[in-house]
């Protein structure tokens, strides 16, 4: 197929590489590494959010702005009316990249970047929701205009596991466990 994609092996020509299991950190995480994921999620604004559709199950990503609970767990505020939160009340499970917006050159790729992976839950208790709005207002004062609006909600990320990029060579995957306990 000319100028299209398809599904053909082009063996030979890039390495085989989709039965490979994705490389993690073996043994403890350098306290570096750990440090730079915490670094860039708490520098990070906005995030790409990716979801699972809920009419399709086929991948959907978009745009949100982001605070972090003084857990470092991410929060967003999205609106009922939006794509994602349909697919986040059919399926938690999501990941959420953030970059430290550092592009030596203007190279976006050359960067600290961290994608997150874990499950969403909505807010529902008054204090939850009240500290939330706090966080959130104060890394986005913008947001304290619509914060309010009965479509919107909280939601927080439990984090499984954070993949670090800093760099060439620089790339681990590591539980949250393992950095998350830094933010404490």
């Amino acid at each position: 197929m000319a100028g299209g994609c398809h599904n053909k092996s082009r063996k030979g020509v890039l390495p085989d590489m989709a039965n490979k299991p994705p490389q993690t950190a073996k043994g403890p995480v350098p306290g570096d590494d750990a440090a730079e994921v915490l670094r860039v999620m708490r520098q990070a604004r906005f995030a790409a959010l990716a979801t699972l559709d809920a009419a399709d199950g086929t991948p959907f990503a978009s745009l949100v702005n982001i605070a972090l609970l003084p857990d470092a767990s991410p929060l967003i505020l999205i609106s009922t009316l939006a794509r994602h939160t349909a697919n986040l009340q059919a399926n938690p499970a999501a990941s959420l990249l953030v970059t430290d917006g550092a592009a030596p050159g203007g190279d976006p790729l050359a960067g600290s970047r961290v994608t997150l992976t874990g499950r969403f839950g909505q807010l529902a208790g008054d204090n939850e929701i009240k500290a939330a709005r706090e966080v959130f207002v104060a890394m986005h004062p913008a947001a304290a205009g619509y914060a309010g609006f009965g479509d919107f909600g909280w939601w927080v990320m439990q984090i499984d596991a954070a993949h670090l990029v800093a760099g060439f060579g620089r790339i681990r995957t590591m539980k949250a466990s393992e950095f998350m306990s830094l933010a404490r």
